[in-house]
């Protein structure tokens, strides 16, 4: 196994492709290359004629595929019939999975370019494009002729060199009979073919590059080589050449096999397998040449090899009656024949067998399912072999949503659904279409490389998020044809849930379980889970970290006791404070308590109850040095307890995040001693009331590494919070009165010396015990906001409305008095008092608002996550006057491929300015399939800038998700 090698596409990584920024292609002049050696007069004029035939790929895969993830890349391609606009390159850069492509010509001519064959086995495939589309340069193809490669024979590659658009390396070819590179044991691995080796040095970006002689012709074609060496490996051309002569007249490459592997070996150990000296000598004479024979390496389950009784081992004498010792003449017959017969020697005994040969185009699979951002196809005849099973079972490419939410991983088989098996991708989709919306099924599954460890999980159906589709390949137009899956139209009744009780004073903590299906708001994670607190049992109310449910944007989940699970809406996202609040509906619970925990001594008779458990708020604030005690879940769903000690009140600060997250500004915090493992829970008094809630708040570390710290926060404002929504009908109210300040503390040593915090304000800040020796420092300001026209980064905060402002939660219950007090229409007023250049100033600041509901609109355009800027963007402090913001954007999408940036406001399409979301899906509307269109952009740091793209609506359609305020909901807007 050759793990140090690779393939020779050159990816793009998350942050665009930059190889794709560089220099491109022109002239020969300045060309790099990697030497001619003594012979560059000779390949001159070759390199002349050849050059405008090579042209640069770039190739989006829109689809994970054959356990190929969603991407884009650049790679190489020569013209090899300038007639039919047939362009030569490999396989692994065609793919077996839906793509995007384009080919640059010498001339800087961009043409579209379609996937019309890709070899089912070896490293060859070929796009097509419309010659008449070339207008500035002569469409030239580069002649093919394998018959001049020999030892010796000095080569050129032109190629995209590391994404240099046009490099030419020299080589000498010194092997023509080299094993075929192995990329690793879940790649694409060629095999039955052999390879030619020399020592060009080819890097990323050259896959696909001809390897031509001194008179121009191309040889071999370059597929890949060592990660730490020159040498570089070539595909010879002998059977590109027979299937050029069928593509070139619309017919299908002839392709068979007996899913039989073998390799060359050496005679040495032909006879060590059982080979005789006799037939060694009559083998050599027939063949002077000869150094080896074929011997069986691995038999695919399942075969025409495995049937007819092949065994690893066994050595191939005959193919028809006929010698044979080499791939060529064996993959020649093969190919035209629907049987053969092969005489073996296995040990000391000579077999005779008799085969079928099976479709190879019928063992690479052409058509997946897409269910809820899933991909499932048959699984291929590569698989299969990495795998040692039998090919075409249900494999899982992606799992996307609904199976990612269940932990149904990707590389993994189907073999059920609830109590039908699915041996086949037709039976799977005839028995998953029969599941409506939230549904449950169990799924029973093995991953390919445990699939003797049969799995079972219970699944969710999922028809909100995504759109079920069927694709079909279609070679002749170079495309997939989709078409929509039926939906049942009838959805569940809940269903109600007892539970079983022993400790009902702990019953009211639950596991809640997030899914997110886009990663909108800067999210860092799709999957969440952690401890809730019920806080009103009546009405089905939990309090929970916003790390756990971050936005409105998810599916969530409350687990009770560890036995039932009930589905929950989210009802409220604080915009400031870590927490949200979800509801279930309590009509679906019941409880049944166990006798360690009754009162009556005849549990029989009892009959289930209503679920009553849930927290009341302690009036006790916990201080430094108060014990407490601490009550929550376990990751396995386990109560835990323990006893503890508070060991610090300290305001909590985090840095900026990248991208622009949720983070918690303005939180005062709560560290006790050690505990015991954990996913949250509550710090409790002696009557077992709420004192604070030990929440997990999300961060990243200086080196951008997304991590999470436990701490407490106090619980009186978050039952504040829950009583105000009680109050209003468990409807959140629309808004948040805020000053809409980010704060920082400065030491009042600092501010003192350097910053003229006079000596009666010392004393009254330092003589506050809470204020811990430190001042509030306004970090920035909410842009939007009327602090934001006010107020500066740096202003120390001393009075509001002649209050001093020691702690965050003063400026938190300024902020609400003034709003509470207000009885005109206009926003309330607050004085506000900074240190500001040395001198303090005075400002009537109104209040803005801040929503509870947070993202309630996403467009997906382009692959590109727009939405409106979340809270943490305007606290950047820019407000560059849009409410079209990018977040995120898909890999292998429009928005990936042509570079365009993340955390980036768009400003306009074309000529028309966006300001807002309807804008923006006016604007895309009216856009066409296939259109260039310009993308005029922002960033956070003020920098302009223009993109240009091609709409993609066939494989990223636009899809607009809209929140219901009235019912929580979410519907989906495709087209």
């Amino acid at each position: 196994m050759e793990d140090a090698t690779r393939p020779l596409e050159e990816p793009a990584g998350g942050a665009g492709n930059g190889a794709l920024d560089g220099v491109m292609m022109g002239g020969l002049g300045g060309v790099g290359n990697g030497g001619n050696g003594g012979n560059g007069g000779v390949f001159a004029a070759a390199i002349a004629k050849v050059a405008p035939a090579v042209v640069v790929l770039r190739v989006n895969y829109v689809r994970a595929f054959d356990g190929e993830g969603r991407g884009c890349s650049s790679a190489t391609g020569f013209v090899v019939d300038k007639e039919k606009g047939l362009i030569l390159t490999n396989r692994h850069v065609v793919s077996c999975g839906p793509v995007r492509a384009d080919a640059t010509f010498l001339s800087k001519e961009e043409v579209e370019i379609k996937a019309i064959f890709r070899d089912p086995v070896h490293d060859y495939g070929v796009f097509q494009f419309d010659p008449k589309e070339i207008k500035f340069q002569e469409v030239v193809e580069i002649p093919l002729s394998p018959e001049r490669a020999e030892v010796g024979l000095e080569v050129r590659l032109l190629g995209n060199d590391a994404g240099e658009k046009l490099s030419i390396l020299s080589g000498t070819l010194a092997r023509l009979d080299r094993v075929a590179p192995h990329y690793g044991s879940k790649e694409y691995n060629d095999h039955n073919t052999f390879y030619y080796a020399a020592a060009s040095s080819t890097s990323g970006g050259s896959s696909g590059s001809p390897v031509i002689d001194s008179d121009g012709h191309a040889v071999a074609i370059n597929a890949g080589g060592k990660t730490k060496a020159a040498s570089s490996f070539y595909l010879p051309l002998d059977r590109v050449v027979r299937a050029l002569s069928y593509l070139r007249k619309g017919e299908t490459v002839p392709r068979r096999t007996l899913q039989v592997i073998f390799k060359h070996q050496a005679f040495t150990e032909a006879l060590r397998l059982g080979l005789s000296r006799e037939l060694e000598a009559e083998i050599r004479k027939e063949f002077p040449k000869a150094t080896g024979l074929l011997v069986a390496d691995q038999v695919v389950p399942g075969g025409p090899g495995a049937r007819a009784g092949v065994l690893p081992g066994d050595i191939l004498l005959e193919l028809n009656g006929k010698h044979i010792h080499e791939f060529l003449p064996l993959e020649a017959v093969l190919d035209d024949s629907e049987s053969v017969k092969l005489t073996l020697r296995r040990g000391d005994e000579t077999l005779t067998v008799e085969l079928e040969t099976v479709d190879l185009h019928a063992l690479t699979p052409s058509s997946f399912l897409e269910i809820s951002g899933a991909v499932i196809h048959p699984l291929s005849y590569m698989q299969a072999i990495n795998n040692a099973i039998e090919a075409g079972s249900v494999y899982i490419s992606s799992s996307g949503f609904m199976l990612g939410r269940a932990n149904v991983p990707w590389n993994a088989i189907i073999l059920a659904v609830g109590d039908e098996e699915t041996p086949d991708i037709a039976t799977f989709e005839r028995v998953i279409a029969k599941y409506p919306d939230l549904s449950t099924v169990s799924v029973r599954y093995a991953q390919v490389t445990h699939r003797h460890h049969i799995l079972v999980r219970s699944i969710t159906v999922d028809r909100t998020w995504f759109v079920w589709r069927h694709a079909q390949r279609c070679d002749k137009e170079g495309t997939w044809h989709f078409r929509n899956l039926a939906s049942p139209s009838i959805a569940p009744a809940p269903k109600q849930h007892t539970i079983h009780v022993s400790d009902d004073k702990r019953a009211g903590l639950v596991m809640v379980l997030c899914d997110v299906p886009f990663l909108a708001d800067g999210i860092p994670s799709s999957n969440m889970h952690g401890t809730g607190t019920v806080v009103d049992a009546e009405n089905g109310l939990v309090v929970v970290d916003r790390n756990t449910v971050p936005n409105t944007l998810c599916n969530v989940s409350i687990t009770f006791c560890g036995t039932a699970e009930i589905s929950a809406r989210v009802l409220l996202v604080h915009p400031l404070h870590n927490f949200s609040i979800i509801q279930y509906d309590p009509s679906l619970l019941q409880v049944e308590f166990s006798a360690s925990n009754s009162d009556s001594n005849d549990e029989a008779t009892r009959e289930p109850e209503p679920f009553r458990a849930e927290f009341a708020l302690s009036p006790q604030r916990l201080a430094a040095g108060d014990a407490t005690t601490f009550a929550g879940l376990s990751h396995q769903m386990t109560t835990v307890e323990q006893s503890c000690k508070v060991t610090n009140v300290e305001r909590l600060m985090f840095s900026l995040t990248s991208p622009p997250r949720f983070t918690a500004p303005n939180q005062l915090v709560i560290h006790v001693d050690k505990l015991v493992s954990n996913v949250g829970g509550v710090l409790l008094d002696d009557e077992n009331r709420v004192q604070a809630f030990w929440w997990s708040f999300s961060y990243q570390s200086s080196s951008y590494k997304d991590k999470e710290i436990f701490v407490g926060v106090h619980a009186d404002f978050v039952y504040e919070t829950v009583n105000a929504l009680k109050a209003n009908g468990c409807r959140a109210q629309t808004s948040l009165p805020t000053l809409g300040l980010d704060l920082v503390v400065t030491p009042i040593s600092k501010a003192r010396a350097g910053m003229g915090l006079s000596s009666e304000r010392v004393r009254q800040f330092a003589s506050a015990a809470e204020a811990h020796n430190q001042v509030l420092t306004v970090r920035s300001a909410l842009a939007r906001s009327h602090s934001f026209n006010v107020l500066r980064s740096g202003d120390i905060l001393l009075d509001i409305n002649k209050t001093p402002m020691i702690t965050f939660e003063a400026v938190q219950q300024a902020v609400f008095e003034a709003s509470a007090n207000n009885e005109s229409d206009a926003p309330a007023e607050v004085a506000v008092t900074v240190l500001r250049d040395l001198r303090e100033q005075t400002f009537q600041v109104p209040l803005s608002t801040l929503s509870f509901i947070g993202t309630s609109r996403l467009v997906l355009f382009a692959g590109m996550f727009i939405q409106e800027p979340h809270t943490p963007v305007f606290f950047r402090g820019f407000d560059p006057g849009t409410s079209v913001y990018c977040s995120r954007w898909f890999y292998g999408s429009p928005a990936h491929k042509y570079d365009l940036k993340a955390t980036h406001f768009i400003l306009g399409i074309n000529d028309h300015d966006t300001p807002t979301l309807d804008d923006l899906v006016r604007v895309v509307s009216e856009l066409k399939d296939g259109e260039f269109v310009r993308i005029r952009t922002i960033s956070l740091k003020e920098k302009k800038r223009v993109f240009t793209l091609k709409c993609d609506y066939h494989y990223w359609p636009t899809v607009d998700l809209v929140r219901d305020a009235e019912t929580s909901n979410w519907t989906l807007r495709q087209g």
